[in-house]
């Protein structure tokens, strides 16, 4: 049976819909860059994750949402571990069933 095979974007938007639905505040934290006029404009840093998650009593979140075959680079895995060291909270999610971490934090808060 052929493993489901889920575009990033597509996850992204999910993670995205289900946080909202949980009652957090979801920026997406645009990075990378655009051509215009002939000119590259770079935005955001290198590994930033592609979401944070902020909702009133409750930790912030930092999301690196991937698609079921994507992989995290070197600058990502950095930023993840130093999110995380700050306590900040840095996840990657490949669906929106794998942010059990999240799921887990969400209910200790609503307690």
């Amino acid at each position: 049976m052929p493993k489901l095979k889920i575009p990033e974007r597509d996850n992204l938007k999910a993670i995205k819909d289900y946080l909202t639905l949980q009652g957090f505040q979801v920026c997406r934290l645009h990075s990378g860059g655009l051509a215009k006029n002939g000119r590259f404009i770079k935005m955001g840093c290198s590994g930033l994750p592609d979401l944070l998650a902020v909702r009133k009593e409750c930790p912030i979140f930092f999301l690196e949402a991937k698609g079921s075959n994507g992989k995290l680079s070197l600058k990502q895995q950095e930023m993840i571990a130093l999110l995380n060291k700050a306590g900040l909270n840095g996840v990657v999610a490949k669906a929106v069933w794998s942010l059990d971490e999240v799921v887990d934090l969400i209910e200790q808060f609503k307690k």
